[in-house]
């Protein structure tokens, strides 16, 4: 059984569905690569970081926050190896 939005508001950002409604008429699908990244203290990247610079950067054109996260990823895994793909597709309805 899947939760929409409608029936789950706090859920805006997801990164493996388009969510209906959303206030900001952005969706992203973010690859496991993005949300599992590490850095070298063996933190993983996570959506809570995730959702917080796709929403500090809502106002801003679809490469631009696609760019903004595939940078931020980057700064946070530093040195470490990448194990899985990056991969990121943000749209934004006019």
């Amino acid at each position: 059984m899947s939760t929409s939005f409608m029936s789950a508001p706090q859920l805006y950002l997801t990164s493996e569905s388009v969510t209906e409604g959303h206030p900001d008429k952005m969706c992203d699908q973010i690859s496991d690569g993005i949300l599992d990244a590490e850095n070298a203290q063996g933190e993983m990247y996570g959506q809570e970081r995730l959702a917080g610079l796709l929403c500090s950067h809502r106002d801003h054109p679809a490469q631009e926050i696609a760019d903004a996260v595939l940078a931020d990823v980057s700064r946070f895994q530093g040195e470490q190896e990448r194990f899985d793909d990056e991969t990121i597709i943000v749209l934004k309805v006019r």
